[in-house]
């Protein structure tokens, strides 16, 4: 999490300082860069909120995760309001300290610990998308592999296998240069996560 803001300030930083008419200033340039790629990494879990749902008493599960993507922004670049963006993305999680399923159940310690990678494809929706800082939302779908294990005192449970993935991103834009995008983003998938992200466009 403290990434997470130092990468926040960073950008809000570069928002503060850079030249506010970038966004309504696009040239012919700006809107032949069809592409981009970047690099994202920041915090991945489940939050306490969810897992109360299942259990009376847990630990927290929480982890870290990163990624690449590749955003296609078509004819008219980066100017477009809808984008889409392919994503890979691997994250890491653990939990350990005392599990009660119901309150009736006697408290058992046990831990909690895997990975996911997955492949995603998402619909992106940019709001102002003309303007140097732009929010956006979107939601896409993809397949991943879960590769973890459970342990309590007297038994271990394994899982791997694939997994259907859902994608809900939302988050903020900032056009810190015509090929250079900064971005923090937060969302769903298959967990929730938080992430500071950077993209070259071309």
């Amino acid at each position: 999490m403290g990434k997470f803001i130092a990468v926040f300030v960073f950008v809000l930083g570069l928002v503060l300082s850079a030249n506010p008419s970038y966004g309504e200033e696009a040239t012919s340039k700006e809107k032949s860069q069809r592409w981009g790629i970047g690099f994202h990494a920041g915090y991945f879990g489940m939050p306490d909120f969810v897992l109360d749902r299942f259990f009376a008493e847990h630990p927290s599960v929480s982890g870290a995760t990163m990624g690449i993507d590749i955003k296609y922004y078509g004819d008219n670049g980066q100017d477009r309001s809808f984008n889409w963006l392919f994503s890979l993305d691997y994250g890491k999680f653990s939990g350990d300290g005392y599990w009660k399923v119901d309150e009736g159940d006697d408290l058992e310690y046990g831990e909690i610990e895997g990975s996911l990678i997955s492949l995603t494809a998402t619909a992106i929706w940019n709001i102002f998308p003309t303007k140097m800082l732009n929010p956006y939302l979107g939601i896409g779908l993809g397949v991943g592999y879960l590769d973890g294990v459970g342990r309590t005192r007297d038994e271990e449970e394994e899982v791997s296998q694939f997994v259907p993935v859902v994608h809900i991103p939302i988050g903020l834009n900032l056009k810190a240069s015509e090929k250079f995008h900064l971005n923090v983003e937060g969302g769903f998938r298959d967990g929730i996560y938080m992430v500071g992200g950077i993209r070259i466009l071309f």
